[in-house]
C-alpha cells in the first residue's frame, strides 16, 4: 500500500471515530458505533489492492453520510424549512 493511501486511510479512520463521538458521544450507542468502525477497518487492514482499498474507503464515507442524513431527518421537525428542503431535494434525485 502506498504512503498516500495509508495516510488518507488513517485520516478517514480518525475522522470516522471523531464523527461517531460527535454524533453519539460517550453513550452505549457511541461505543457500539466506534467498535463497528474499528471492526470494519481491522477487516480491511490486510488489503493490498489499492482499488479495493478505495472501495472500502468509499463505503465508510457512504455509511457515515447515511447515518448523518438519518440523524438529520430524525432531529429535524417536519415543519422546519430545512426538513422541507431536504425532502424536496430527495424527491428530485429519486
Amino acid at each position: 500500500m502506498s504512503e498516500g493511501v495509508s495516510a488518507t486511510t488513517t485520516k478517514l479512520y480518525r475522522d470516522c471515530l471523531r464523527l461517531a463521538r460527535h454524533l453519539a458521544g460517550e453513550t452505549k450507542k457511541g461505543d457500539k458505533m466506534r467498535e463497528m468502525i474499528r471492526m470494519q477497518f481491522r477487516a480491511g487492514a490486510a488489503e493490498t489492492d489499492e482499488g479495493k482499498i478505495e472501495m472500502l474507503k468509499f463505503a465508510a464515507v457512504r455509511g457515515l453520510s447515511n447515518y448523518m442524513v438519518c440523524a438529520l431527518v430524525v432531529s429535524c421537525p417536519a415543519s422546519s424549512p430545512v426538513f422541507g428542503s431536504f425532502v424536496a431535494l430527495l424527491s428530485v434525485h429519486a
